[in-house]
Order: C-alpha cells, then sequence, then structure tokens
C-alpha cells in the first residue's frame, strides 16, 4: 500500500494432517465465504496516521473467540473508516 493508505489484513493458516493451506474459508461476512478480512482506509492530511493505524487494527480475544474489525464504506476513489467495529465470533469451525 502506499503512504497514504492504512490498511489491516487477517489471515488463516489451516494445518490438517501435515497439510498447509491458506485458502480455507475462515470468515462468514453476510453470505459470503472469505479467506481473510481486509480493511483499509485514506489518511488524510489533516488526521493522525498513528491513530488511524491504530483504529484499523484487527483485535482478536481468545477468551471470547471473537475478532472485531473496522467497518470501512468504499465510495468511488476512497476508502473510508466509519469509526464503528464490527465482531465475529469463531463456532463451527468459522468466524461469523
Amino acid at each position: 500500500m502506499s503512504g497514504t493508505e492504512s490498511y489491516s489484513v487477517s489471515h488463516a493458516l489451516v494445518i490438517n494432517h501435515s497439510k498447509f493451506s491458506i485458502d480455507k474459508p475462515l470468515f462468514k461476512l453476510a453470505r459470503a465465504l472469505k479467506t481473510q478480512l481486509f480493511a483499509s482506509a485514506i489518511v488524510k492530511e489533516d488526521r493522525d496516521k498513528e491513530k488511524l493505524r491504530a483504529q484499523m487494527a484487527m483485535i482478536y480475544n481468545p477468551q471470547d473467540k471473537t475478532i472485531s474489525y473496522p467497518e470501512v464504506n468504499e465510495t468511488k476513489n476512497e476508502s473510508v473508516f466509519s469509526g464503528k467495529r464490527n465482531m465475529l465470533t469463531f463456532r463451527d469451525g468459522m468466524f461469523r
């Protein structure tokens, strides 16, 4: 990514009987199955890059088996962090 775009991505490495894969879907967003979570947002000149980077972080809570990630609104020209976070819970082998 460029220096003006902050982003966060989460992948999963699955090990099953000595076979490795990063292609197994682990995240269910609405009806779509995804192999990764990804969010990016443009850093405006008047915004603090480090603060935006912290807001864009994906946070895993092993006690609750949840992952929270930033909600990003895609426009025609850019991605804008909405200020909200979404949460997925791990159950039945997938974050939903």
